[in-house]
């Protein structure tokens, strides 16, 4: 060991801060000098433990939650609606394969079909009988149902006219804008309308008479048999999307259902949420639609390229539709034992994300002495009253905000890096005496003895002599 190295550890071992050094230099027994070092090595080896601990936590990225309320006007969402039937019966029955879907499941079921009219026999007598479809369960029907429904590429033959649907709608207080009310396609509910405030859309007074009104006509009559179970109206509230190629909301999943023969009231409440990304991206800054939603789109598009077929229209982008019962049943398989963690690990909630809780309140609708305003409106939107009129297809919806306040639900960091910085101070001084100073003094220790080997290297190097032959 070069003769300087003892010499200027026992300098620093005199003038160094670090508790336990001093005592170590300047102990006159041995045993001493072993006891200062054993414990000095102790502190420091429990002191890396507690920062290891401190740096767990910190990877960690634990946050706050904080809860704020703000007040003010508030931008109109956009809802989303839909009859649960998805095209006339009545209109149905002109597609033979259609046709032919139902009376096999007629017959699957054992039940008369000339029980849902006996208008039907002209079409029994109609269509030649055709190669069995291997329907086995209401479940193959409604695929089936679906494959050929996505064949049309418009349903204005078979759905419900828009004038027959939607009897009247008006928004805080005034008729609606034709623009305002856009129909578009669900793979599932057929011909569905979305409404989009375009004049007023900050809502400046709580209460139904600042919202949206809506009188509609599910049309029970028209339900197609072991399609349609279930009589209504499914519809989705969701934020508008600055996006007009934004993808529509995934009624299946996100859409309430709503019964006819009601005056449905849908008192909202304003959330948002602000969420932390952390360094491992718990969020995404980029998403626009719930991580359900996500995922659905996901395992659908995936499910399509592996089977080579889709099973509904929206996947049609990735393969064509499944023609057979077999292709389906291969395409569900492979849908239901899909590693969703593996295949849509990129579906992540929102970073920044707005939902309206939903309060739902109804009464019975319409009343006696309201049918015959109900009556007048049916007739200007040129649907034929008979004598019998039913009113129990009719509903009414009114959506709005029960206040003007907004909960705001924001994440914040629970510990910093100055927090994890303090502790590790904190835990070098308990247990060490160790500070910034302290690391600088040996940081200087560390300098000399590097100087000090150069320097004895360059003195050898000039006191060498040449070999004399």
């Amino acid at each position: 060991m070069p003769k300087h190295i003892p010499k200027i550890c026992k300098e620093f071992t005199e003038y160094t801060s670090m508790h336990g050094i001093g005592r170590f230099g300047s102990a006159q027994f041995l045993i001493q000098k072993i006891l200062w070092m054993l414990l000095f090595c102790a502190c420091i080896a429990y002191c890396l433990f507690q920062t290891y601990s401190l740096y767990v936590q910190f990877q960690s990225e634990p946050t706050n939650t904080l809860m704020k309320q703000s007040y003010g006007e508030i931008e109109f969402p956009k809802v989303s609606f839909c009859n649960l039937n998805p095209m006339k019966f009545s209109k149905m029955l002109e597609n033979e394969k259609l046709f032919q879907i139902i009376n096999e499941t007629a017959t699957k079921n054992q039940v008369e079909l000339t029980e849902f009219g006996l208008y039907l026999e002209k079409y029994l007598k109609m269509y030649q009988p055709q190669a069995p479809l291997g329907i086995e369960s209401d479940s193959d029907s409604k695929n089936l149902f679906y494959r050929e429904m996505a064949q049309y590429s418009t349903l204005d033959e078979v759905a419900q006219p828009r004038n027959e649907f939607i009897i009247s709608c008006e928004f805080e207080g005034v008729k609606c804008n034709t623009s305002e009310l856009k129909p578009y396609r669900d793979e599932f509910y057929g011909r569905c309308y979305k409404f989009e405030p375009q004049v007023s859309t900050k809502q400046a007074s709580p209460g139904p008479q600042g919202g949206l009104t809506l009188t509609l006509n599910a049309e029970k009559e028209e339900y197609i048999p072991f399609i349609t179970g279930s009589a209504g109206v499914i519809m989705d509230i969701s934020k508008k999307s600055a996006n007009p190629s934004s993808r529509n909301p995934s009624m299946k999943i996100t859409g309430t259902l709503l019964s006819p023969q009601t005056e449905t009231n849908i008192a909202l409440k304003n959330v948002e949420y602000k969420r932390l990304p952390g360094s491992k991206g718990k969020c995404s800054k980029s998403a626009n639609s719930s991580v359900a939603e996500c995922i659905e789109y996901c395992v659908g598009m995936a499910a399509a390229l592996a089977s080579g077929c889709s099973h509904e229209i929206t996947y049609m982008d990735a393969a064509p539709a499944c023609e057979t019962l077999l292709e389906m049943s291969r395409n569900e398989v492979i849908r239901v034992n899909m590693d969703i963690s593996y295949t849509c690990g990129s579906c992540k909630i929102p970073c920044h994300e707005t939902v309206y809780e939903q309060t739902l309140s109804m009464t019975n609708w319409p009343i006696d002495t309201y049918v015959p305003t109900l009556k007048k409106q049916l007739k200007e939107n040129g649907i034929n009253i008979s004598a019998e009129f039913e009113t129990s297809s009719m509903m009414k919806i009114h959506v709005f905000f029960s206040t003007l306040s907004t909960t705001v639900i924001e994440e914040e960091k629970a510990y910093t890096f100055g927090n994890f910085l303090g502790d590790i101070g904190g835990q070098l001084g308990l247990w060490a005496g160790i500070s910034v100073l302290s690391l600088a003094e040996v940081i200087e220790l560390l300098i000399l003895m590097v100087a000090g080997f150069i320097t004895r290297k360059n003195k050898t190097a000039d006191n060498a002599q040449p070999i004399k032959e």
